[in-house]
């Protein structure tokens, strides 16, 4: 279901533009700030102590009002994110004067506009470098993206028998990266798979390597946690990468 969820928003966001055009006619979009959706952002960098909020429909914003004028009053949150998805919502906060709350529009939910919306605003720290620890958590991302593309899914391997745990990790930071970097993650399998999975990761902006990096995972048997041969139907997927 991933795979296809995926493939779907993957199409979705090439007509995007012309879906944003027309609301952008039929008045559903705010046309000075319609790019937030493609992660250009309005808003300057927010540096300091960060509270992240997102509202799916205009009662959810207007349920956490109450809770955005306490945390103005607190002197060790420097600022406090919203985000939500359409016009009338975003409306609601435009309502109050708030100093340390920022609305941003949330990207269209692709890999790509997503990832680059984290590191901007989640995924670094209050000098405005991306924090050491958010690069594991891209290494997973790109791994599970991988291995979706494959046309399987971690759910279905545990559901037939085979969890496949992380049993060893490795980090080679080269080069900071900034709030607001557009970085590239690149992920390939090291060999063919017997009882282990190998993967090496490079993280660049633009021409420039951040960051290096592998991951072992093991096959095991989700009841005994013993070792166990990489399934067949992965094989069948993997090995013809190796010709």
């Amino acid at each position: 279901m991933l795979f296809f969820y995926r493939t779907l928003i993957n199409i979705i966001f090439f007509v995007s533009p012309i879906i944003i055009i027309y609301r952008l006619i039929r008045k559903k979009e705010d046309i000075k700030r319609f790019k937030e959706k493609f992660c250009f952002f309005s808003e300057k960098n927010l540096k300091g102590n960060l509270i992240w909020f997102h509202g799916a429909s205009v009662g959810e914003l207007q349920s956490i009002v109450p809770l955005l004028e306490k945390l103005e009053k607190n002197k060790r949150i420097n600022n406090i994110l919203v985000t939500s998805n359409t016009l009338s919502s975003s409306k609601v906060i435009q309502k109050f004067k708030f100093s340390k709350v920022v609305h941003q529009f949330f990207p269209i939910d692709t890999n790509y506009l997503t990832k680059k919306f984290l590191v901007r605003y989640c995924e670094t720290d209050q000098m405005g470098l991306v924090h050491h620890g958010s690069y594991v958590n891209y290494f997973e991302e790109a791994r599970i993206s991988w291995i979706s593309n494959l046309g399987f899914s971690y759910s279905e391997m545990e559901k037939s028998g085979i969890i496949l745990p992380v049993s060893k990790l490795n980090v080679q930071y080269l080069k900071p990266a900034y709030f607001d970097d557009e970085l590239d993650v690149r992920v390939e399998l090291e060999k063919i798979p017997t009882s282990r999975l190998i993967f090496n990761y490079i993280i660049k902006r633009d021409s420039d390597i951040v960051v290096k990096g592998s991951t072992v995972l093991a096959f095991l048997n989700k009841k005994t946690k013993r070792p166990v041969r990489c399934p067949d139907y992965m094989l069948e997927k993997v090995i013809p990468l190796f010709k």
